[in-house]
């Protein structure tokens, strides 16, 4: 999907979130239990979606997916990878990573 939405021109799901919503993606990250794994896999390709492209999106939204502990986990992973590489940088900010 990211592929030809790129290829296509079209923004990635959530470019276009409120805040609201990505308050609301946060969270859907952190509900805990394999019966709410669709909804963060959901969570996650928006969150990617909407800080893909943006430096300041990805750095603000690492540094809350760490401050959440999600980061490390299957959740935070598949939103840094929706993000692309403009999540490089803000990754190797994180001192936690080093650990």
């Amino acid at each position: 999907e990211g592929v030809w939405a790129r290829l296509c021109g079209i923004a990635p799901p959530g470019a276009d979130a409120s805040d609201a919503q990505v308050r609301a993606w946060q969270e859907a990250l952190c509900a805990p239990g394999a019966a709410h794994e669709p909804q963060r896999v959901a969570a996650a390709w928006r969150l990617g979606g909407w800080a893909y492209g943006s430096a300041e999106r990805a750095r603000a939204l690492i540094a809350r997916l760490n401050a959440l502990g999600v980061l490390q986990r299957r959740a935070g992973l598949q939103t840094v990878e929706a993000m692309g590489r403009v999540a490089v940088p803000a990754l190797l900010a994180v001192p936690s990573l080093g650990d």
